[in-house]
């Protein structure tokens, strides 16, 4: 079952209440497929990442995750996994006919982008500031203490669900896999380390930024530096 609130694709996208929006009535050329992040958007207003790409001819579905559970209970109107948000992307990519498809998202977003992009076989995904892992052992063995409750409560509910909590469970190290770009700020350590366990991965590109901290997406918008880079993902020819 799918969420049946209506409205125009902007309308909905602003508004927190909304866990889905889909706009596939543009050209079939691209598709982007927006993940919000664990406070609902990705450290910038929703409606403006779109905006630099409204006048590019594609299509655009933006997800938000109310459960704040890094996609791993699902979204409402579309299941209780993470399984359920796959079939649901991939029977979207499939409706869609794009030619070429692109995931994005930051922090809690970016680990939906890259996880979500490997399991659909996009083209590309973009990931700025992601968590590449959310699981017990590896964050009291790097000394991450972000989003505590969020996580505590995530836990609490995994028993008999199927869940990925380490990207690197995820991710092949060879064979086809997307093009990936994590964008981070070197003045954040924890994400910088987030980053670099993805580093020896042959389809990963890392990019360091001087400054931004965790909220770099909203950095490299100021700087005029967003668009170009959505572009460039999103170009088919």
């Amino acid at each position: 079952m799918t969420d049946v609130r209506r409205g125009s694709f902007e309308s909905l996208v602003t508004s927190p209440a909304t866990h889905m929006a889909l706009d596939l009535d543009g050209e079939a050329r691209s598709l982007l497929i927006l993940f919000g992040g664990i406070a609902g958007g990705v450290s910038m207003p929703v409606f403006e990442f779109f905006h630099l790409t409204a006048g590019f001819p594609g299509q655009r579905v933006f997800l938000r995750d109310p459960r704040r559970a890094w996609y791993q209970l699902g979204i409402p109107g579309i299941g209780d996994s993470a399984a359920s948000v796959r079939d649901f992307l991939q029977q979207t990519i499939a409706r869609s006919g794009a030619e070429r498809v692109v995931m994005a998202g930051a922090s809690a977003g970016g680990y939906g982008a890259l996880l979500f992009g490997q399991w659909c076989a996009v083209d590309a995904v973009l990931a700025f500031s992601p968590q590449t892992f959310i699981d017990a052992e590896n964050r009291v063995r790097y000394g991450d203490d972000r989003w505590q409750p969020q996580i505590d409560a995530l836990h609490e509910a995994l028993p008999g669900r199927d869940a990925t909590l380490d990207l690197c469970d995820a991710l092949p190290r060879v064979g086809v896999a997307p093009r990936v770009q994590i964008h981070v700020s070197s003045d954040d350590p924890l994400d910088l380390l987030h980053a670099c366990r993805l580093d020896d991965y042959a389809n990963v590109e890392i990019v360091e930024h001087e400054r931004g901290g965790h909220r770099l997406v909203k950095t490299l918008r100021d700087r005029g530096l967003l668009e170009p880079m959505l572009r460039d993902a999103l170009r088919t020819g």
